[in-house]
């Protein structure tokens, strides 16, 4: 997920905070249903990094100052309960 500035081409676009959480929740849902095999599903970034290139900014599940983004509290909700 990341700001979407004017100009910006639309395979450089990201989606809202809000997406992204649903996204995850749907691909382990998938992986669950379909793949039940799967016994590891990997994020590929667990935080931001002060300084990241917004690309690599949005792909954290914790904020540089470490808050939770909603993808985060929506895989929390799905293994946690």
């Amino acid at each position: 997920m990341h700001d979407n500035p004017a100009g910006l081409p639309l395979w450089e676009r990201g989606v809202t905070a809000d997406v992204q959480a649903a996204y995850i929740v749907r691909a382990i849902s998938l992986v669950r249903a379909t793949y039940p095999y799967v016994g590891r599903m990997y994020w590929y970034k667990e935080r931001t990094m002060p300084g990241d290139e917004f690309h690599e900014a949005g792909y954290g599940l914790l904020r540089a100052d470490l808050t939770p983004r909603p993808a985060y509290t929506a895989l929390q909700t799905l293994l946690v309960g």
